[in-house]
């Protein structure tokens, strides 16, 4: 950072202008990295003014790209989208192909964050085809991995692990160490999701060598979440703690407040599980003011939906609404669709504890609503749990099963067997008190 900072002193003094743009940028990127979202944006709106004035057209893309990144990180993707169209509508103009594939590419992480999954891909594969046709395969590995995370979304288990093993092929063939622990992770990602517990902790562990080797601080941080939510899901929550405490001394020595945000919200909810709920709330509690102070707004609400979540255990089902009702504004606000949804089912769930079950079903509906139109099956599958959940209570048994079973469907179809074993088991309690009510 003293280098750039000196760097752009020099430039200054000299009358370097476009080598002073450069710097700004360069710096701008250090603060992304920091996550201080406000110092990166002030950086690159600096440099774009001076692009601007120079009529660099190439680096006036590369700064609206990198605003519109900004803004996706703070959670205004309308805005984020704004900036990057008229990064592409430029490269487009220049025949800047590689900046037009990464327009592309930060267009698709948009789409997936507002939901709109179909679009993505397209995006996604637009900007593959491009990296293709220049030969730039560090850029197509991205996008392979890119094109995986909106697999993973869709419930297409297969398809993703696919994408990230090409992905990771291609990486460890240009050598490219960071970019191939990444595909790794994802690989073990996606067994995780499959219930491969075993297998999801091999890849894990090997992204962690990786990225140990080769100093990538951030990537190993990443790693050791990786590894804790393993543990957290293994139901052995001294390791869970473990790794995400260690996660969270290296988020605080590399200044990734972000990062730190996400391991604070991962303790919390080790201490939820064990309990403690008091704990949860502070370390939720803390998560939300690192992410308030950096502008990540999906961040704010993830970890407002966790405070609902501790309230609603510490029966103050009215305090938890309340977050649950500011977690979705925020989503709302930012047209997090997925998220909207996740936000609903928690509000469905805390009427039905309150014993409010039209209230519930209503809210669940909207959850389910959503879901299915962005695509989204586990969260289609959670919803559909749920109403059944919320029939069994009403007494309506048959519509309970009804609910059940097609919850059942889904979630053997993407694979996810922890969530099949739960709904079977409520299959099997609904079809028992079918029958005694068939015998009375």
């Amino acid at each position: 950072m003293k280098y750039h900072d000196e760097a752009l002193e020099i430039n200054r003094q000299i009358g370097g202008r476009q080598s002073e743009a450069n710097q700004l940028g360069n710096i701008g990127v250090i603060y992304i990295t920091k996550g201080d979202l406000d110092q990166a944006l002030e950086y690159h709106k600096d440099a774009l003014k001076i692009h601007k004035e120079i009529g660099f057209r190439e680096g006036e893309a590369g700064d609206l790209c990198n605003i519109g990144i900004i803004y996706r990180v703070k959670g205004d993707p309308d805005r984020a989208l704004k900036y990057l169209e008229d990064a592409l509508k430029i490269d487009k103009e220049i025949d800047c192909k590689q900046g037009e594939a990464t327009d592309l590419c930060n267009i698709g992480f948009i789409y997936e964050v507002k939901g709109d999954l179909d679009q993505a891909l397209e995006y996604h594969k637009d900007a593959l085809k491009i990296h293709k046709e220049i030969d730039y395969r560090q850029g197509e590995a991205q996008d392979l991995i890119a094109i995986g995370l909106v697999l993973a979304a869709k419930g297409e288990l297969d398809d993703a692990l696919t994408h990230y093993e090409s992905a990771r092929k291609i990486h460890n063939e240009i050598g490219f160490r960071e970019g191939e622990a990444t595909a790794i992770g994802n690989i073990g990602n996606i067994y995780y999701l499959k219930g491969d517990l075993n297998q999801a902790l091999k890849y894990h562990q090997e992204a962690l060598k990786i990225d140990k080797q080769i100093g990538y601080r951030k990537g190993e941080a990443n790693d050791l979440n990786n590894i804790g939510l393993i543990y957290y899901d293994r139901g052995d929550l001294d390791q869970a703690l473990k790794y995400h405490q260690e996660a969270l001394k290296i988020d605080k020595e590399i200044g990734n407040k972000e990062g730190e945000a996400k391991d604070l919200g991962n303790i919390g909810l080790i201490y939820y599980d064990r309990g403690d709920l008091d704990q949860a709330l502070k370390y939720h509690q803390e998560a939300l003011k690192i992410d308030e102070e950096i502008g990540n707004r999906e961040g704010e609400a993830n970890d407002l939906d966790n405070i609902g979540m501790v309230y609603r255990a510490k029966r103050d089902p009215y305090q938890a609404l309340r977050c649950h009702q500011e977690a979705l504004n925020i989503d709302i606000q930012t047209g997090l669709r997925q998220g909207q949804a996740l936000r609903l089912d928690n509000i469905g769930i805390t009427y039905q504890a309150i014993g409010d079950l039209e209230k519930a079903f209503k809210y669940l509906q909207e959850a389910l609503k959503i879901n299915t139109e962005i695509g989204y099956r586990e969260g289609e599958g959670n919803n559909l749990r749920n109403i059944g959940v919320v029939y069994q209570a009403k007494g309506d048994l048959d519509r309970a099963l009804k609910y059940h079973k097609e919850a059942l469907k889904i979630f053997e179809e993407i694979g996810m067997p922890q969530q099949i074993g739960m709904v079977k088991g409520n299959i099997k309690k609904i079809s028992q008190q079918i029958e005694q009510m068939k015998n009375k």
